[in-house]
């Protein structure tokens, strides 16, 4: 009797199915921090348009990062993301909020950080930085930039 698993509406066996998930638990994840789903569609579009697929994770508000967080403090089989994309114009607590929290947190601490925002004061970028960002991105306003700016954002951080 041979067992196999369906995935993706597809007929695995139990061996070509760990393979896969293997495959998808190697996978790079970016944490994606905004409240504007538009904007995380356009970067999941932008940043697996090549060779290497990435995995993007969304959290919409401060609570569901925190939770996000949490969880991978207390399990260890949860992906640790290779990046967070964070927006700072966020519901409930600011992305400054959410910078503080990551940098405090020693199982966070060593995740790369780039601010995706659509602020425009001049002191911003400095301050982030110094606040422990890896980069401070104002976010393009035509689609051709955008997904330039995503494309050159993985791959200064997962490659390509």
């Amino acid at each position: 009797m041979r067992n196999f698993l369906y995935l993706f509406g597809k007929e695995f066996s139990f061996q070509k199915a760990h393979m896969v998930d293997q495959l998808i638990k190697s996978m790079p994840v970016i944490l994606m921090i905004d409240d504007n789903n538009a904007d995380i569609e356009l970067v999941k579009e932008a940043v697996n348009d090549g060779a290497i697929q990435v995995e993007i994770q969304a959290a919409y508000n401060a609570v569901q990062s925190f939770t996000y967080f949490r969880k991978l403090r207390d399990d260890d089989s949860q992906p640790k993301p290779t990046l967070i994309i964070l927006d700072l114009n966020l519901p409930i607590f600011s992305g400054e909020i959410i910078l503080d929290y990551i940098k405090s947190e020693p199982h966070l601490q060593d995740i790369p950080i780039v601010i995706w925002t659509s602020s425009t004061f001049k002191d911003d970028p400095a301050k982030y930085k110094s606040l422990g960002a890896n980069e401070f991105i104002v976010k393009p306003m035509n689609y051709s930039d955008y997904r330039l700016a995503v494309q050159d954002i993985k791959r200064r951080y997962i490659g390509e």
